[in-house]
């Protein structure tokens, strides 16, 4: 009997230390991918020496660009990596849009800004996680400093991280 109660007490305690919960493996923050993408334009001759113009437009990789959150309570800043070639930004639920201050090259003191306006609803994701907050992106307003145009890719900002959502476009 002596040996049997402290390996009940020991299984009891092991047993106590499982959660009651469910864990959560789902993120509950929803970010948008912004992406870069260059129009470049090229005068050249073809074959037979005419004058041609050639439109190539690509990805492309910038140095270190950021976005900082403008007019928010809290200041948020989202770094790229060098060469990154998109870049995450959030929203917030309790407004329809948010403003960023874009930053293209981290050696350059050269700004746009980048206005994002969009509606907001609750979704439910699992018990274990609740609920998030899934956005629909209506239209994007920018300043012309670097930036040439911009682009809605998918509006629906979901838990989908593949999905390019805006692409901001220069002219080299």
């Amino acid at each position: 009997m002596k040996t049997i109660l402290p390996v009940l007490l020991c299984l009891m305690a092991l047993a106590s230390c499982n959660p009651d919960s469910q864990e959560c493996y789902v993120p509950k923050t929803v970010t948008a991918q912004i992406g870069f993408t260059i129009i470049d334009t090229i005068f050249a001759k073809d074959q037979l020496g005419r004058d041609s113009i050639y439109v190539s437009v690509r990805d492309t990789p910038l140095n270190y660009p950021s976005m900082l959150s403008l007019g928010n309570d809290t200041v948020i800043r989202f770094m790229g990596v060098y060469k990154g070639t998109q870049l995450p930004v959030m929203f917030n639920p309790e407004t329809d849009s948010i403003r960023y201050r874009f930053q293209p090259d981290s050696t350059q003191q050269i700004f746009d800004t980048v206005t994002l306006h969009y509606d907001h609803n609750y979704h439910f994701i699992s018990n274990a996680c609740g609920y998030t907050y899934y956005y629909n992106i209506n239209r994007v307003k920018i300043t012309h400093h670097l930036l040439d145009s911009v682009r809605i890719a998918t509006p629906s900002v979901t838990q989908s991280a593949q999905d390019k959502h805006v692409i901001l476009y220069f002219i080299d």
